[in-house]
């Protein structure tokens, strides 16, 4: 590891605040390579706004989003996000003062539901 360091330099890991929009984001990264995912992202972006805000998701029917290239589970996803950060459920700015654990159980609120059945991963 010594010498790939020696030769690329040091990782650096660039922290920046939570936002609803780089939950959103990670969502539509996640398992994609990066050309497909910055192409499904711009197109997400240009459909609402930029920033992104949950109320502009809001606006797009569950076909609008698959018609930009994301799957029916990240476009439920993101739908769902959209919804309990609109309702307040979901607090991007307090997620500084909270612990890992805290941040954690906040997130993982986020569900898909199908035919009456929750799918969480």
């Amino acid at each position: 590891m010594a010498a790939i360091i020696g030769q690329v330099g040091p990782c650096l890991m660039r922290q920046t605040e939570p936002t609803f929009e780089s939950l959103a984001r990670s969502i539509v990264y996640q398992q994609l390579h990066g050309k497909a995912a910055a192409t499904i992202y711009g197109r997400l972006v240009a459909a609402t706004s930029n920033p992104m805000v949950p109320e502009a998701i809001l606006l797009l029917s569950q076909e609008e989003m698959r018609a930009l290239g994301l799957s029916t589970q990240k476009a439920k996803y993101i739908r769902d996000l959209a919804e309990r950060t609109a309702r307040a459920e979901i607090d991007f700015a307090g997620m500084l003062e909270m612990s890992d654990h805290e941040v954690i159980a906040a997130l993982t609120q986020v569900k898909v539901w199908e035919s009456g059945r929750c799918r969480c991963s």
